[in-house]
């Protein structure tokens, strides 16, 4: 935004902006002046650019724009891994001892009969049916690591790509 010089009796000048147009500014001699209105700020005097306003409202080149894809990547890739870890199946939680204990303790000799024929029946299986929640779990364990290797690459890759300005060796 352009600024303006407003001299003041003193012998300074107040830097204005259009945004101050019909407001009251103080001088750094603590008077009071009034900000001219748009039309008036345009017989002012235009203020220099500062050294380091430049550099900042200066426009994006090609690296700045690749530097932000990258860590717009790296984000994402953190929220898909987040999602994942969000979405692992849960492991079923085997029984203790205790628990056991009381299960038997309280059941009466028909639950019992159920749970021995139960019990026997289960060594039979091939497979627990856990297997399939385990080989999932390391599956999408492997996809969440793969995923923060990406983010961790892409957000390394921006850091590298902004901080170098061309032409550096």
């Amino acid at each position: 935004m352009p600024a303006y010089l407003l001299p003041c009796e003193c012998g300074r000048d107040a830097v204005v902006t259009r945004a101050q147009a019909g407001d009251t500014v103080t001088c750094e001699c603590g008077a009071k002046l009034s900000v001219p209105t748009l039309r008036g700020l345009a017989a002012l005097r235009p203020a220099p650019v500062a050294a380091g306003a430049g550099a900042r409202n200066r426009n994006w080149d090609d690296r700045h724009r690749v530097g932000f894809l990258l860590a717009l990547g790296a984000v994402t890739c953190l929220l898909v891994a987040g999602y994942l870890w969000a979405s692992l199946p849960a492991l079923e939680v085997q029984p203790s001892d205790q628990d056991f204990i009381n299960l038997v303790e309280g059941a009466s000799a028909r639950e019992l009969f159920f749970y021995h024929n139960e019990a026997v029946h289960g060594l039979d299986r091939t497979a627990p049916a856990d297997a399939d929640v385990v080989r999932v779990r390391q599956m999408m364990s492997w996809g969440i690591g793969i995923v923060l290797a990406m983010a961790l690459a892409a957000s390394a890759s921006a850091c590298i790509v902004i901080w170098n300005k061309p032409g550096k060796k």
